[in-house]
């Protein structure tokens, strides 16, 4: 089958590899859509501490159920599947407290364990174990369902949050995150919510999806209650913080690009 390899930082390659087969406990899917996340584009720039060379990526998985392992329950050929990434091992303190994702043990699609930018994908007896098999609705298409994954992630960062109807909400960022962020933040009771996108391609993007993005946060022109910085520059988060309230909230969802310089808040 063919695969896009990551060997060494910088070096991705689309090559013949050896078709994963099923074993006792698995699932092998053929992949039918694989999201990028831009931590796909991190790892291939400058590596990730949970990354194992060399590695399949890709974590943003739908696909087809082609074989079976013995002993797997509840799963069929045919079935169309988004998988979550994640594999908790069920047994740590974390797990045991139902923080599955915190895992002493987590395993990762496309950090750790060859992910879905792959012609077949084989799920490993932990991954099948622990639910990370999700069944798709007939009425979703593949390619709708790879972004189960990072709205599962956005919806996991405002209810650790707490969104309250009639808060207002500064996202700095206007990619997909930034669009997941605005609609859900709309959708629990937000009464305001600002984008800034310093990009005009993104920017026209967001218009024609009905969303007005701002240029510069000095455009928002009142504190808010919620910060999300869905980009990776450092200045976005000191930025931003300027324009919270007292006791406003701040979700640290994405990770920063490395800087010469120290943070200051």
């Amino acid at each position: 089958m063919k695969a896009a390899v990551l060997r060494q930082i910088g070096d991705l390659r689309v090559e013949e590899v050896d078709t994963p087969q099923c074993g006792r406990g698995e699932v092998l899917i053929r992949v039918e859509s694989c999201g990028i996340c831009r931590t796909d584009l991190k790892m291939y720039r400058e590596g990730q501490r949970d990354l194992r060379l060399p590695r399949i990526l890709g974590h943003e998985v739908t696909g087809t159920v082609v074989e079976v392992g013995h002993e797997v329950r509840g799963v069929f050929e045919g079935d169309r599947i988004q998988v979550a990434p994640g594999f908790s091992c069920g047994r740590c303190r974390f797990c045991l407290q139902g923080m599955f994702n915190i895992c002493d043990n987590l395993s990762i699609l496309g950090f750790d364990h060859d992910g879905g930018f792959s012609d077949y994908l084989l799920l490993p007896e932990e991954a099948v174990r622990s639910g990370c098999l999700n069944p798709i609705p007939s009425n979703l298409s593949f390619n709708e369902a790879t972004l189960a994954e990072p709205v599962a992630c956005c919806i996991n960062g405002l209810e650790r949050a707490g969104v309250n109807v009639g808060d207002t909400a500064l996202i700095i960022g206007g990619g997909v995150i930034g669009n997941i962020f605005y609609h859900l933040l709309r959708l629990t009771g937000a009464s305001r919510v600002f984008v800034v996108e310093t990009s005009p391609n993104r920017r026209e993007f967001m218009r024609k999806n009905r969303i007005e993005a701002l240029e510069s946060v000095e455009s928002v022109q009142e504190e808010v209650d919620i910060l999300i910085p869905a980009c990776s520059d450092p200045s976005a988060l000191i930025e931003g913080m300027k324009m919270v309230k007292k006791r406003g909230k701040v979700i640290l969802f994405s990770g920063s690009s490395p800087s010469p310089h120290p943070m200051v808040l």
